[in-house]
């Protein structure tokens, strides 16, 4: 009986221990998990490169040139929050300009728009409110309500919407962006790069000049509210007139900024800063490398005549080729008196010409560094085919020694002399 009651209580403490132990084991597998979750929260400070720079996401780019002059994990996906809305605003601004819409056009405030969360300006359910100001709202107070009403204007749906952002996206060349609403609400799938917010930053201060003064607007009034820009660059006065801040998850701080010195402007941006502190300081930081690191060459200005080369068959004799756009050059300080040019181009064409043929390239090289910078030569203008008539007479010039630069018209123009595009 002893025997009985001692195996009986041996076999009720090995139970007792193999349940303590599953319930100890499940306890260790659970704060395991809860450590590894809460791992990937934590953020790790960055240690500053060579620049000083401390930026976890970061692109630097020249304005006139669109050098890339600093960029630091920039092709990385990353979530964009209220950057999400520069493309936002380029689409309605591209719409205004098709005629889709107007900018006195009133548009209605869903219920959507209404109960949408984050930054609002402060819209009332079923209020009209014209194009113009939901723009304003949208940029400069980053208004989340304002994009829905925009959004839905265009598109039916936010949802909709968001595909006609990707379609933009893919349009402007942002290769690693994929929205899935107007606004920047954190989604899993909504992502965008540093250098695809720079890209499209960029397109917004090129094609639409008249909307780019919103971007730097610090305050207005709208339904009795002072509405305030939170781009904090705007009120130091170092040169800063736009772009657009956002705040995502974890309250981690980004930010596209535009900043001008000396006519010279850059466009930077910076993601994932642990407060609006941090940012504003690495930002400064960021630009401020760009303007003392290097600086713009100017070579020629808009339209510049490298040369007139004789034409055979055309209704021309003579055709002039250079430059559409101004050629600057972005590099580090240097001597420019050993900048090395070059020009390579055809030296006679047969008609028809179309104008902006590419027909050269002129090229640069820098002597610090050895940095060949190129600039496409192209037809300043068209030449059309000559009738049979024209055809003969242009075969007994070519049997009498060819066309030639006859008076002071066809001569080249004399290079004006490098000098710095400040200057």
């Amino acid at each position: 009986m002893v025997k009985i009651y001692t195996r009986s209580i041996a076999f009720i403490c090995i139970l007792l221990a193999s349940f303590c132990h599953v319930d100890a084991a499940k306890k260790k597998r659970q704060s395991v998990k809860r450590h590894a979750i809460a791992s990937t929260n934590t953020v790790q400070k960055l240690t500053p490169d060579q620049h000083g720079l401390a930026i976890p996401y970061a692109y630097l780019m020249d304005a006139e040139t669109g050098t890339v002059l600093y960029e630091r994990q920039a092709d990385v996906k990353m979530s964009p929050a209220s950057m999400t809305k520069i493309l936002t605003a380029y689409i309605v601004m591209d719409k205004i300009k098709q005629g889709a819409l107007q900018e006195d056009q009133l548009l209605t405030v869903s219920k959507k728009a209404f109960r949408r969360e984050g930054t609002t300006m402060f819209l009332n359910l079923g209020q009209q409110v014209s194009v113009v100001d939901l723009l304003k709202g949208l940029i400069i107070h980053s208004g989340n309500d304002a994009a829905v009403v925009l959004a839905e204007a265009l598109a039916g749906t936010e949802e909709n919407f968001s595909n006609m952002m990707n379609m933009y996206a893919e349009k402007l060349g942002m290769q690693n962006t994929h929205f899935l609403n107007a606004s920047g609400i954190p989604a899993d799938g909504h992502y965008t790069t540093a250098h695809d917010l720079a890209i499209v930053a960029h397109r917004v201060y090129k094609d639409f000049p008249k909307y780019f003064p919103l971007w730097g607007t610090q305050e207005y009034q709208f339904n009795g509210v002072n509405q305030v820009n939170k781009n904090s660059l705007l009120s130091k006065n170092i040169g800063c007139d736009g772009m657009k801040t956002g705040r995502g998850e974890n309250k981690r701080c980004g930010m596209v900024g535009t900043c001008v010195k000396n006519g010279r402007r850059l466009i930077a941006v910076v993601n994932d800063l642990q407060s609006e502190t941090e940012r504003e300081l690495q930002i400064l930081a960021l630009i401020n490398h760009g303007f003392t690191a290097c600086k713009n060459y100017f070579f020629f200005k808009e339209k510049h005549i490298v040369d007139r080369i004789p034409v055979w068959h055309g209704k021309k004799s003579h055709i002039r080729i250079g430059f559409k756009d101004k050629v600057i050059f972005t590099n580090k300080h240097t001597n420019t008196d050993d900048v090395k040019i070059d020009f390579s181009y055809e030296k006679s064409f047969k008609a028809p010409v179309e104008k902006g043929q590419i027909i050269g390239k002129m090229s640069v090289t820098f002597p610090d560094d050895k940095t060949v910078y190129q600039k496409d030569i192209e037809t300043l203008e068209a030449v059309e085919k000559t009738n049979i008539f024209g055809r003969f007479y242009d075969g007994i010039i070519y049997l009498f020694g060819g066309r030639n630069y006859c008076d002071d018209r066809q001569k080249i123009k004399p290079f004006p002399g490098l000098r710095p595009a400040e200057a």
